[in-house]
Order: structure tokens, then sequence, then C-alpha cells
């Protein structure tokens, strides 16, 4: 029997074989991974992968999934908008009655105002907390 490098090394060390696991003729790090339980039959890993996501697709959940972002599209298309606005504006200086001028131009009432400044707002908090991730959103 023609040995591997692990199958080698402890004969060398005086261990005894690791038991071929996998059944693939020849003791591998799959080997040892599995009889650590990492893999399990079929050699998947355990754990990785919530238990009711199968491998699987419907297309029909696909379909509606697809269908439901599409309906949404143009308000998370408007809210970008104001927000990139109202962030150039803050970048440029603007004041907040300026700002809340300008949305009010826009169309906005006092609750979609206030929801604006609590999306900025929540941004910045953000931008603070993790610089790097928000530069890489940015760049995005």
């Amino acid at each position: 029997m023609n040995r591997t490098g692990i199958e080698s090394l402890m004969m060398a060390k005086g261990g005894e074989v690791f038991p071929d696991l996998t059944g693939d003729g020849k003791v591998t790090q799959a080997d040892i991974l599995k009889g650590r339980g990492v893999y399990a039959a079929g050699d998947e890993v355990q754990g990785m992968m919530p238990a009711d996501v199968s491998r699987e697709t419907n297309p029909d959940e696909v379909a509606a999934a697809l269908s439901s972002l599409e309906k949404v599209k143009p308000e998370t298309d408007m809210i970008n908008e104001i927000v990139g606005k109202m962030v150039e504006m803050l970048e440029a200086g603007a004041s907040e009655e300026e700002i809340i001028a300008m949305l009010g131009q826009m169309g906005l009432d006092q609750e979609d105002i206030q929801t604006a400044f609590e999306i900025v707002a929540e941004m910045v908090n953000m931008e603070k907390q993790d610089p790097i991730g928000s530069e890489l959103n940015q760049m995005m």
C-alpha cells in the first residue's frame, strides 16, 4: 500500500495510521476533519448553512422576490436621491433650514423630512463606527 504524507509522518513518529474515513483510498486532511466531526456524510460541512436552506431554488419564489424588489425600486431610488442631495448640501455647508426648504420643494412633508434626517444621521453614525466599511460601500 502506498502511503500518503500524513500516513508516513504518523508512522515515522510511531503513531498509528489514521483511518480512511472518506473512502477515497487515501488518508488526507478531509479524513481528519471528518474524524473530528466537521464533515458529515457526503462531505458537506455541518453547521455552515441553516437547516432550512436547500440546494434547490424554487423558480416561483425567486420570481416573486424579484417582483417585490421591482415594486419598491422607484421608492428606493427616490430615497437614495434625496439622501444624496442632503449629503451634498451638508458637505457644502448648507444649514438645516436650507435642507428642509429643499426637501419641501421636492414635495416631502414634515414626517418624510424627519425620516430623511434620521437616515442621514444613521449614515453619519455608521461612518463613525466603521469608516473603512463606509468607504467601501461608497466605492460600490
